[in-house]
């Protein structure tokens, strides 16, 4: 069996993490120092030494009798994941992203597997941790051990004190100019972000629950008034892609050719990922405000509408409502018969097969039905849409997207944004068999865009101050019946031209829909509603 004192196990597994599982933080310092002016040697080579010394002082205590061992391994594995997230698409593990990756199902993490990742886990991760389980750490005296490990920290501590005494403003330049540096430092970085989520979520005081919209109620202007919209909510769709806002190529092939389609070029959104961007854009907080908690202990704007009235169904094809469904009658699509669905994942035209009977079962009440789609969710974009609706070929067929032609990649995706066309088209056509009791409109919102491999990064999930554009501007479709429009006394001209012009964000969602449901209370907030100058004024 292998030996090695717990002294020098710390200073080499820090050693191991500056060399071997911060390459992707090094590789960002090295293109920082060839661009940057009176940089010299020395500074240079106090970098590798200044990680290796304040990681040594953060591990010093974790490796102790009993405690190292199941650190270690822990550490070693989880960092490894970390890194193959951090290398491959680019991903920064905040508080954000692990309310993602804890609130993802089975099915969609499993789209991640594929053989470089089983590798690199493999040696990043096992094999250190193999070497460590079947390695002898000696431990000297409890009292010897202790003064070893606080002589151990204060050289630690003199280091990076004398490297801050010459090399301060150069370090603090850095810092300054690429605040994002400290979000791709193993382990520190999301083992704090780690600890602020189970904080949050489970050592928080609960707030006390705060009831909206207690006065709201349905305005009807004409007897047998009935109103049904279908609220399609997309997923990872970037307005980027879709013909309609101007891509070159035919995304919208089915949408397009539809009468009374309109589509909101300039919208963004509340996040970057699912479990922040769903719940905030159906909160009545708006994006500067917003928190989970306070989500999570405050109605939402589907409880407004439900008090105002309407009944309202969720059906999910994704990974949960967040929230948003709590106090409405909810499906999923995997207790649908299987006809479009493959293990525990489901074809997002599922919907199609059982909109009618959704449809049917509101009784001729005012009803919104939601579909939340799986829509463009990656990395294996080429298991949302059948083989018949691959327009655009040749398409990445692996989960593994460095291994496909960015033509690959950009063709899976935009096959994805096609097929939710489709499917979008065939929902508004299915309305029309429900003309005579209703007046009808279908929504299309997406909660997030995704990165595609533009600056190295691919995906979403970047904390939304460093998020690029693709992440956040994301696509808004919006269908009236002839019926509704007339009702509503909409001007389709002003719609179109303030589709074009206007600049809108998920915060106005919440405010639109109490309007466009002639909804009256004192939560909603005519300003933010983006049909305001389009329509006929309601007392």
């Amino acid at each position: 069996m292998l030996k090695i004192s717990s002294i020098s196990l710390t200073i080499l597994t820090a050693v191991y993490f500056t060399f071997g599982l911060n390459f992707v933080l090094a590789g960002k310092i090295y293109n920082i120092l060839t661009t940057a002016d009176g940089l010299g040697i020395i500074f240079i080579t106090t970098i590798p030494l200044f990680f290796i010394s304040a990681l040594t002082f953060i591990f010093t205590p974790f490796i102790s009798k009993y405690i190292a061992k199941p650190f270690l391994v822990f550490i070693l594995m989880a960092s490894a994941c970390v890194n193959y997230g951090a290398y491959t698409f680019g991903v920064i593990f905040n508080q954000d992203m692990l309310v993602n990756i804890f609130e993802t199902a089975t099915g969609e993490a499993f789209s991640y597997l594929n053989l470089k990742l089983v590798i690199w886990i493999f040696l990043s991760g096992i094999v250190p941790s193999l070497l460590v389980i079947f390695t002898k750490i000696e431990y000297k005296s409890f009292f010897i051990e202790i003064l070893r490990k606080l002589l151990l920290m204060v050289v630690c501590a003199g280091i990076i004190a004398l490297i801050a005494l010459f090399f301060y403003k150069d370090y603090a330049s850095i810092a300054r100019n690429n605040p994002k540096l400290q979000k791709d430092i193993v382990p520190t970085y999301y083992l704090s972000s780690t600890f602020k989520y189970i904080k949050n979520t489970y050592f928080t005081t609960p707030l006390k629950y705060q009831e909206i919209g207690m006065d709201a109620k349905r305005i009807v202007e004409e007897e047998n008034e009935k109103y049904l919209f279908i609220f399609l909510i997309g997923e990872t769709a970037r307005a980027q892609n879709y013909q309609l806002n101007g891509y070159e190529r035919d995304t919208n092939a089915y949408t397009s050719i539809i009468d009374n389609v309109i589509s909101f070029k300039n919208v963004s959104s509340c996040g970057t990922a699912t479990a922040v961007s769903l719940p905030c854009m159906f909160s009545m907080m708006g994006r500067s405000n917003y928190s989970r908690a306070q989500f999570d202990s405050q109605d939402n704007v589907v409880d407004i509408l439900k008090r105002a009235g309407y009944k309202q169904i969720w059906i999910d094809n994704n990974t949960g409502c967040k929230g948003v469904c709590k106090n409405i009658e909810t499906h999923a699509t995997t207790q649908i018969p299987e006809l479009h669905c493959s293990g525990e994942e489901c074809n997002d035209s599922v919907f199609l097969d059982v909109i009618d009977e959704q449809i049917n079962s509101l009784n001729g009440q005012d009803g919104i039905i939601y579909l939340h789609l799986l829509g463009s969710h990656g990395p294996t974009y080429y298991k949302r849409y059948p083989p018949e609706h691959a327009k655009f070929k040749p398409d990445c067929r692996t989960s593994d997207l460095q291994n496909c032609t960015r033509e690959e990649i950009i063709n899976a995706y935009d096959n994805t944004i096609l097929y939710t066309d489709y499917v979008m088209s065939e929902v508004i056509k299915n309305l029309g068999k429900h003309e005579e009791t209703y007046k009808t409109g279908v929504i299309y919102m997406s909660d997030h865009g995704e990165s595609l491999g533009e600056n190295g990064l691919y995906l979403h999930g970047m904390p939304y101050g460093f998020a690029p554009e693709e992440q956040t501007h994301i696509p808004f479709i919006v269908w009236l019946s002839d019926s509704m429009i007339k009702h509503e006394k909409m001007d389709m001209k002003c719609m179109k031209d303030t589709a074009q012009s206007g600049v809108f964000s998920h915060d106005n969602l919440s405010h639109t829909l109490l309007e466009v449901m002639d909804v009256k209370t004192t939560a909603s907030d005519p300003k933010k509603d983006m049909w305001e100058h389009c329509e006929d004024k309601r007392e």
